[in-house]
């Protein structure tokens, strides 16, 4: 979980910072070139790019559901309580 919160807070923050500049770009080549073509060009290779590291991540493990996936989730809950000292 610690893994997944400093991970999200990347992401949050990486997020915020690009809707922050992004219009900024697209505004300095609107005025530069007269046409939002080369802005929104921008934002498509970087939603490409986006998509590409998206699917380069590694898988994780396969969920298991129902009677099974409780069971397996209960032991792993009582294996990280032990990890913890609890």
């Amino acid at each position: 979980m610690r893994v997944m919160g400093r991970l999200l807070g990347l992401v949050l923050t990486t997020d915020s910072i690009a809707e922050a500049m992004v219009p900024l770009g697209v505004a300095t080549l609107r005025d530069r070139t007269g046409s939002y073509t080369a802005g929104f060009a921008v934002i498509v290779a970087l939603a490409a790019a986006g998509a590409v590291a998206v699917a380069l991540l590694p898988r994780g493990k396969l969920k298991v559901t129902g009677q099974e996936g409780r069971r397996a989730g209960r032991q792993e809950f009582k294996e990280g309580m032990q990890k913890a000292g609890r």
